[in-house]
């Protein structure tokens, strides 16, 4: 697989182990004498589309909910809460009060 290919995959959202499985030769055709018709459906082992429907819906969730925690987290760290400044204010003119030199006119 070229370099340029692997990129766009991962930027499609596939994972590391998703590409190397993609990476890996196809197994060796079933041999003529296989007891099994070639018609038969599925193998037992197979998931149930509602099943792989249901893990890549959790996966989902948890990425949103990863995403979520990091915009949260962003936004408390730009975030300028002008309640402090005001309270930061008031304790400078307690601790250091401004004189008037002029009696207060």
């Amino acid at each position: 697989m070229k370099y340029d290919e692997i990129i766009k995959l991962l930027d499609a959202g596939y994972t590391r182990e998703e590409i190397l499985k993609m990476e890996e030769p196809a197994d060796d055709p079933k041999p003529a004498d296989d007891p099994k018709p070639a018609d038969d459906p599925k193998p037992a082992d197979d998931p149930k589309p509602a099943d792989v429907l249901k893990g890549f819906a959790d996966e989902v969730r948890d990425a949103i909910k990863d995403l979520t925690k990091e915009i949260t987290a962003a936004n408390i760290m730009n975030s300028r809460m002008p309640a402090d400044q005001e309270n930061e204010d008031i304790l400078a003119t307690i601790i250091n009060p401004k004189i008037d030199k002029n009696g207060g006119k």
